[in-house]
């Protein structure tokens, strides 16, 4: 097996401290990366005869009984292909003796291929064997390479593996390593991790004080640019506005210097986006646009209630005339400050918001592109205001084609958008009508409501949809006086 790895490349701020890793981002260098941490080439003759199992039980059957034989890259070789394997229960014999045998070769691994078993087992899902793994890292994690701690960082948080002793070192290591050190790759799995982790506290004070990720240092205003480090290939570049925007939600001008770098890359026909990259581009736009607009309307409420608070004021007397005509100039001038602030960000966005919607030109074209991707870009879009035809296109040929494989909560929140967004698409409305009535006895009565008012919405509602909508409710209602059957 050959584990292919992303070029290294300096993310080295002149004058910078290293007491923080701090991942900047302008000029745009290299090749696309088309390889990623799973991909690899067979090479031992138990790796060649395990790729011919389609499902989990086989192969890991296969592994225990020719444990004897297995050395390193074929353990290697039976993770990296149970992550695409059907079928595997973590409740069968077979699941919890190969996963007892594969930490019994922590040693076989060793220090030179450690983080690639953790890279899989996290992807696997299998946290509880991640968990019984943490004291052995800690003791090795000095000794590894930044690009081997970074994927540990990576795996950790991808399986929600969250150890004290092990964040303190990583925290220690942080502060001392050099960010030359850290490919475009490694600076996106440390931010990822970091974000992911900021995204289960919900508590930004768990990320450590001396270690900024994804950001600009404190120099960004004397210089006014976003310097020398390398946005390069697409992975990457949407891992890092993904965790920005995660991290520093309220943060429009990292976000802004960003997404300038990308659409420049991308503009120079440097690399494209695949639809999951796309999605989170899409994801982090929306994020981004909700927090701003979320902060402004606080800031708009607060003003409001100071507003208030003057006019009701008891050593003011005003008349019945002037209260209303007060009124009338304090909600003239609040939403003159909305205008300008929607223009504002209208303007911070347009150039990024048209280039999504450019980029999305495609997604139909891309076999990847899956229920979630699609929900999720209808989720953003939808956020953004930005749902015009090329991306509706893309939601209603999905629609039509592959729907009814979607599951029907998914139906039903895109039912909503398109009602909401008065996407009136005749076969995509169908798709979702048949979706409902084949699926949606498994929904909750919430949910079966929610389809119905969709539809309603929409102008599609028949007597067809009521029918099945007044059964699935009767049903609920049922098991809900009864119990389930």
């Amino acid at each position: 097996m050959a584990d292919q790895s992303a070029e290294q490349s300096p993310l080295v701020r002149p004058g910078h401290s290293n007491t923080a890793v701090v991942v900047c981002w302008g000029q745009v260098v290299g090749r696309r990366h088309f390889s990623r941490v799973l991909l690899w080439d067979a090479d031992t003759p138990h790796a060649k005869a395990m790729e011919k199992f389609r499902e989990a039980t086989p192969l890991m059957t296969y592994a225990l009984d020719n444990a004897e034989s297995f050395g390193k890259r074929d353990w290697l070789a039976a993770l990296t292909l149970l992550t695409t394997r059907k079928n595997a229960s973590r409740n069968h014999h077979v699941y919890r003796d190969f996963m007892a045998k594969v930490v019994s070769q922590r040693e076989v691994f060793g220090k030179g291929s450690i983080h690639l078993m953790l890279h899989r087992l996290a992807i696997i899902g299998a946290s509880a064997i991640v968990w019984r793994l943490v004291p052995f890292i800690t003791a090795q994690l000095t000794a590894l390479q930044p690009r081997q701690i970074c994927l540990i960082s990576w795996a950790l948080a991808k399986a929600k593996v969250f150890d004290n002793d092990f964040n303190e070192k990583l925290a220690l290591w942080l502060q001392s390593v050099d960010p030359g050190e850290l490919s475009k790759l490694d600076a996106a799995h440390l931010a990822w991790s970091y974000a992911r982790r900021a995204e289960i506290a919900k508590d930004g004070e768990s990320i450590s004080s001396g270690t900024s990720i994804v950001h600009g240092s404190s120099d960004r205003e004397q210089d006014g640019r976003v310097g020398e480090a390398y946005i390069s290939e697409s992975h990457s570049s949407s891992t890092l506005l993904k965790a920005a925007a995660d991290l520093f939600p309220k943060d429009l001008g990292l976000f802004t210097e960003l997404s300038d770098t990308i659409r420049a890359a991308v503009e120079g026909d440097e690399f494209s986006f695949t639809s999951q990259e796309l999605t989170a581009l899409w994801i982090s736009t929306s994020i981004i646009g909700t927090s701003h607009r979320t902060a402004l309307a606080g800031a708009l409420d607060d003003e409001g209630r100071r507003e208030q608070s003057r006019r009701t004021a008891p050593t003011v007397s005003i008349s019945v005339f002037g209260s209303f005509a007060l009124a009338a100039l304090e909600e003239s001038r609040l939403e003159a400050t909305r205008a300008h602030s929607r223009h504002q960000l209208r303007h911070i966005k347009r150039e990024w918001i048209e280039f999504l919607q450019e980029q999305s030109r495609r997604l139909r074209f891309d076999i990847a592109f899956n229920q979630f991707m699609c929900l999720s870009i209808a989720r953003a879009a939808s956020a953004l205001d930005a749902l015009d035809p090329r991306v509706i296109y893309q939601l209603i040929h999905f629609v039509d084609k592959r729907g009814l494989n979607m599951k029907a909560e998914t139906g039903v929140e895109l039912a909503e958008i398109f009602a909401k967004s008065a996407i009136d698409d005749i076969n995509a409305w169908k798709r979702l009508a048949i979706l409902f009535e084949r699926k949606g006895i498994g929904l909750q009565l919430r949910d079966i409501h929610r389809f119905k008012r969709a539809f309603e919405r929409s102008g599609r509602i028949n007597q067809r949809i009521m029918g099945f909508y007044d059964l699935f409710v009767k049903v609920r209602e049922d098991e809900k006086k009864y119990g389930p059957a």
